[in-house]
């Protein structure tokens, strides 16, 4: 089976269903009602499958706007793992000796959660761990007779699935099933051009269906995201940092009449990055967030190691008060590298 014609900007798609709110990085765990209830959680495993083929982990314009650019790239060495921390949570990308990523972090649901990979002793793929503190994904790779066809087992808890993926010329589908082979949902996957194309997802719980769309620059670079979560877009240096960055989000917005459905109303948001000749980002600029009234304006120190990549990085926020910019504290993000033999 061959996974790596999408890139790893699909690993967001796996945020989009059921269809998230606002993007934020959240440090708690999730609350009941939002991981059980009648209906199930769907989420493309090809995404997922996409992600591991994917020589890094490479900023994209759905980031969440707190998560370094940054956060899983060195500018020397090859790390065998990375793991960062911010405020209480820690995220970690570790490869194995076929420099095969064994863990690495995604977004579920709006948040970044961790997947674990356990291969055979012939190097294949035999599980997929999504980790989560109450409810974690188990997704089981099973032995078939047609090679165009990866069927999977999924769990959580006691809820049973199966998923199967099917190659195709022009596009791929994924289909969801539950325990006694009832058909559930849907994906396809439609391929435009190379970096470019469309995800579409239908189950039989919701109206509708949920699509996206993605496009690459002629370097490779995620330039352009359109979901159901808003309008994501980037410009990059010659080195592949980002630039320019623009999200046009669509927050649902109360009714004005009880018992009418929620309105979507788009907000605008626009930053620039400033990075130095060593690589590093140094100020982030731009507009406030939706609920917030300052202008951004982000400064950066950093505490290297023996090898030149940071492994602390210190936020300054300068604050208009008194007709000047104030400087005042902001996140600490630490990280960890462990390097493999050079």
């Amino acid at each position: 089976m061959k996974f790596s014609v999408i890139p790893l900007v699909w690993m967001m798609l796996l945020g989009l269903f059921p269809l998230a709110g606002e993007e934020i990085i959240n440090t708690e765990p999730p609350e009941e009602s939002e991981v059980s209830g009648d209906e199930p959680v769907f989420f493309p495993i090809y995404a997922l499958l996409s992600a591991l083929d994917a020589p890094d982990i490479r900023w994209q314009p759905d980031w969440p706007v707190a998560m370094p650019p940054d956060a899983f790239v060195v500018e020397n060495g090859r790390p065998r793992s990375i793991t960062l921390t911010l405020d209480s949570a820690s995220w970690r990308v570790t490869r194995n000796r076929d420099e095969l990523f064994t863990d690495f972090p995604f977004l579920f649901q709006g948040n970044f959660i961790q997947v674990r990979r356990v291969l055979g002793a012939s190097g294949n793929i035999q599980e997929l761990i999504i980790e989560d503190t109450d409810r974690p994904w188990n997704i089981e790779f099973l032995d078939g007779d047609d090679p165009a066809l990866l069927v999977m087992r999924i769990t959580q808890g006691e809820e049973v699935f199966f998923g199967v993926v099917q190659n195709a010329l022009t596009g791929d589908m994924e289909t969801w099933y539950d325990r006694n082979g009832n058909p559930l949902a849907v994906c396809t996957y439609l391929f435009n051009r190379p970096g470019s194309g469309i995800l579409t997802m239908q189950n039989q719980y919701t109206d509708g269906e949920i699509q996206i769309e993605q496009h690459q620059n002629s370097f490779g670079n995620i330039s352009e995201i359109n979901s159901p979560l808003g309008r994501f877009s980037a410009g990059y240096t010659k080195d592949g940092r980002p630039r320019y960055w623009e999200r046009r989000l669509l927050r649902p917005m109360p009714a004005d009449v009880e018992g009418e459905e929620p309105v979507l109303s788009e907000f605008h948001q626009s930053y620039a990055f400033q990075w130095n000749e060593g690589g590093f980002l140094v100020r982030l600029t731009g507009t406030p967030g939706p609920d917030e009234t300052d202008p951004v304006d982000f400064r950066y120190d950093y505490t290297l190691d023996e090898r030149g990549n940071w492994i602390e990085r210190r936020e300054i926020r300068m604050i208009p008060r008194f007709g000047i910019l104030v400087p005042s504290p902001g996140a600490r993000i630490i990280r960890t590298i462990e390097y493999g033999e050079d």
